[in-house]
């Protein structure tokens, strides 16, 4: 983050933790271009000091947000609490080796082929826990170590457990692009 003329330090660290990683961030507030170029003032933390926290943004629903006396309101949120227009719902096209990784705020991206997205809901905002009991990636296989196209191919990656939102038990599946565990 390099600060612009409407950048404000607001002079709050807070520390941020996540898998193996820590560091300390510094709460901001800034005008920020979103959606067709419009400008709103938001504010975010920025990591100021990082050990083992690489390409971190914090998407995370308020209740895990930081600092826990005064919690930051999450870029989404603020953003779907201001625009009529907005929706609550954001995409990550994640490419694996191609180019064109990008998360689409508000919506679906448009350039994706609908038939290629799949819709999971949310069962329980505490992190992006989904309703999930396996997974497999179409045209991939793993052959040696790598992964190569194969049209015929499904290959599945794995088996879920099941978690209950109303009771809070079982084993909970959580959406994460995984960037921050490089």
């Amino acid at each position: 983050y390099k600060p612009g003329p409407t950048a404000i330090d607001k002079e709050i660290s807070f520390g941020v933790h996540y898998g193996s990683g820590n560091g300390v961030a510094n709460q901001w507030q800034d005008t920020v271009g979103v959606c067709k170029g419009d400008e709103n003032t938001y504010e975010f933390g920025v990591l100021s000091e990082n050990k083992n926290l690489p390409a971190i943004w914090g998407l995370a629903y308020k209740v895990l947000a930081k600092p826990t006396d005064n919690r930051l309101t999450p870029l989404l949120d603020q953003l779907v609490k201001e625009r009529e227009d907005f929706r609550d719902v954001f995409s990550m096209l994640l490419c694996g080796h191609r180019p064109y990784h990008r998360v689409i705020f508000g919506d679906v991206d448009q350039r994706v082929d609908p038939k290629d997205l799949a819709y999971v809901p949310i069962i329980d905002e505490s992190y992006y826990v989904i309703d999930v009991h396996s997974m497999s990636v179409d045209g991939w296989r793993k052959e040696g170590g790598k992964w190569v196209e194969a049209a015929d191919a499904n290959t599945k990656l794995g088996t879920f457990g099941t978690y209950n939102p109303n009771t809070k038990s079982g084993i909970k599946t959580i959406v994460d692009s995984g960037s921050t565990m490089n």
